[in-house]
């Protein structure tokens, strides 16, 4: 009985002792798998480290790169768009066109038609300056006689040509009790006429009151000194009428290389009546039979 006890003690002992090394064999483990597994995640080649890092900071790149990558106009654009209830503006990528500017005098000369045509004038733009470049203006024998003088406008009636365009109007009075003579002149800056056959213009009278003279004269002058005369006549009342002058019939006109401006006359002995008005169209050059421009 005794000996049974004795030996169930030492096995109970051997059992304790067993249990405890056990024990204590695997928290020493522990901690050395903790430590090794610690090493292990310390211990990275800097190739691997450097990978890492890329791989947290990548995400973020896009959105920096992006931004960077906005102009300052983009970024605007973009921040407008953040905002809550408010739509971004739409900018169009073309640059706007400029402004066109205003057209500066001289006025430029328009194409020949089929090279056969020049065109002076036609006086639709209402200013006083012509296709060529050239002023147009009044002139007086006295301008500081207050009984006779000329003055020119720009009227849409009567008109030859184009709805929106012009005629000149010339008012005349030569009735005064001193000499009296007056008219306009337009200035033809040097133009060659050598290649041209006729001077062309278009003229009426109004067929109301104060009427208008029947007859004026042409005076054509060059750079030379040269001036040739043409007396217009038979100017219809209410209706238009071409002239079409040859320049052969310009007495006294010799040289057509540079001329440098027509008048127009009203004098006190032709003009009937002699105070009134007249209207003048289409004033231009031409080599022959040609339609008017």
């Amino acid at each position: 009985m005794k000996k049974t006890f004795c030996l169930l003690l030492a096995l109970g002992l051997t059992m304790v002792v067993g249990f405890s090394a056990g024990f204590a064999e695997e928290m020493q483990s522990e901690p050395e798998a903790a430590l090794s597994v610690a090493v292990e995640k310390t211990e990275l080649t800097p190739a691997t480290a450097s990978e890492k890092t890329e791989a947290s900071v990548a995400p973020a790149l896009p959105a920096v790169k992006e931004e960077m990558s906005l102009t300052p106009v983009a970024q605007d654009k973009k921040e407008e768009a953040k905002k809550p209830g408010q739509e971004p503006s739409v900018q169009s990528a073309e640059p706007k066109a400029a402004p066109k500017a205003l057209a500066a005098a001289p006025r430029k000369a328009k194409k020949k038609f089929d090279d056969e045509v020049l065109l002076i004038d036609d006086f639709n733009s209402g200013v006083r300056s012509n296709l060529l470049g050239g002023a147009m203006g009044e002139w007086s024998k006295d301008e500081y006689d207050d009984t006779q003088g000329c003055e020119i406008d720009f009227v849409e009636r009567p008109r030859l040509g184009k709805k929106g365009g012009y005629s000149m109007q010339i008012s005349y009075d030569v009735d005064s009790p001193n000499q009296a003579y007056n008219g306009i002149w337009v200035k033809l800056e040097g133009l060659d006429a050598r290649d041209y056959e006729y001077l062309v213009f278009y003229v009426k009278a109004p067929n109301y009151p104060p009427y208008g003279t029947d007859s004026l004269k042409l005076e054509l002058k060059n750079k030379k000194g040269e001036t040739g005369i043409y007396k217009v006549k038979r100017i219809p009342k209410g209706a238009w009428r071409e002239y079409k002058i040859p320049f052969k019939k310009f007495k006294g006109l010799k040289d057509l290389s540079e001329l440098k401006e027509l008048i127009i006359v009203f004098d006190d002995k032709s003009a009937n009546p002699k105070e009134g008005i007249i209207f003048l169209e289409h004033l231009y050059l031409t080599k022959g039979e040609v339609r008017r421009p």
